[in-house]
């Protein structure tokens, strides 16, 4: 059986991570195909339309796309996808417009990522939020990250639904996370050792919240005994470097990594924390408790179903005010530096257990067997 592996967006995304992941893991899946990918992009002045963001499009927002240039993304959409071969089954990831089209040529599988839904309660233009609910509407199944997901999509999809939605998350690559801390790594970048160390790694993109976390570093009598780490690269990342140099605060800015050499940095780390304003999984945060390192993140999303506060973290909740925000990051953190060991313990191990792909990828197959 041969499952096409489809995305709207290229590769750069957590989706297409996914997509990724799938065709490695599970054997009937097939390479992803996504619109633009040779170009990364769909227009000529190199940008596509996104639900949120993407780190190669400058372009518009769904939410933003007048009628005429949704025209213009439908007749890109339709000229990419007029190449692509037969398959038996059409794994689609967001639903929306690919779904619509190739359930015309054969049966389609909607994995939903939550940015679409997101984007969907936010408010869409008629003929975009129209899309999306007929992307659901042609599908076979529909798949989710998570339980609050399930909930969400039986009820903005009510009308559109064959089926109850079935949760299943991504995965982590278990030969790669693991506790494997290297002691010499933060003296070969000059961090000092006698602090502890707490580590954020992902795209620098507004909707991780970054901003939030530096200023929580802005209390000294909090940080004084802490070194904030940030990896990853996006464009937000030199006005963050200024936030932190006018805040006086000794934030260490490295590069994106290699993901064995990430694995080695969150082992060595003391805390992982992922303050994002969105996440539809939260992926790194199993990287991290996979390799041994407690996580907090924010209430958002599936991370407290990840973290479980007490046992492999805990969860801050956001506010309007950042003050109170900061103030909320930094109670998270303490707590999360002094989690019992036995606890912690068997939570990372759990977490290696249930999210790890050669789980994940049993799963997907049965689904797929389903629907032959």
């Amino acid at each position: 059986m041969m499952v096409g592996n489809f995305l709207h967006f290229p590769k750069g995304n957590g989706s297409y991570t996914v997509a990724e992941n799938l065709a490695r893991y599970v054997p009937s899946i097939c390479n992803p195909w996504a619109v633009g990918e040779n170009s990364s992009q769909i227009y000529n002045d190199g940008t596509f339309p996104v639900f949120l963001s993407h780190p190669q499009s400058s372009g518009k927002r769904f939410s933003n796309l007048n009628r005429r240039e949704y025209q213009r993304y439908l007749q890109e959409i339709e000229k990419a996808i007029s190449d692509v071969p037969e398959h038996d089954l059409a794994l689609v990831h967001h639903g929306f417009i690919l779904a619509r089209k190739l359930s015309e040529r054969f049966p389609v599988i909607s994995y939903l990522h939550g940015t679409e839904m997101l984007a969907l309660q936010s408010g869409l233009p008629d003929y975009v939020a129209e899309a999306i609910h007929s992307g659901i509407s042609v599908s076979k199944e529909v798949l989710v990250m998570s339980e609050k997901q399930k909930t969400l999509a039986e009820k903005l999809f009510c009308k559109d639904l064959k089926k109850e939605p079935i949760v299943v998350t991504g995965g982590f690559d278990n030969n790669i996370f693991y506790p494997c801390p290297d002691h010499n790594f933060y003296d070969r970048v000059g961090i000092a050792d006698e602090k502890r160390k707490i580590l954020f790694a992902g795209r620098i993109t507004p909707e991780k919240g970054i901003d939030d976390l530096i200023r929580a570093f802005s209390d000294h009598s909090f940080s004084y005994d802490k070194q904030l780490i940030i990896v990853g690269d996006g464009n937000e990342k030199p006005g963050l470097m200024d936030l932190a140099m006018r805040l006086g605060i000794d934030a260490r800015f490295l590069p994106a990594q290699r993901q064995d050499e990430l694995a080695r940095i969150m082992s060595s780390s003391d805390l992982f924390v992922l303050p994002s304003h969105y996440e539809s999984f939260g992926l790194v945060c199993v990287e991290s408790l996979a390799c041994g390192t407690p996580v907090v993140g924010s209430d958002v999303g599936v991370l407290e179903d990840l973290i479980i506060p007490g046992r492999g973290g805990y969860v801050f909740k956001r506010e309007e005010d950042y003050e109170r925000t900061a103030r909320n990051i930094r109670d998270a953190i303490v707590k999360s530096l002094h989690l019992d060991t036995l606890s912690f313990n068997a939570h990372a191990q759990m977490i290696r257990e249930v999210y790890s792909w050669d789980t994940i990828s049993h799963r997907f197959q049965r689904i797929i067997n389903d629907n032959k």
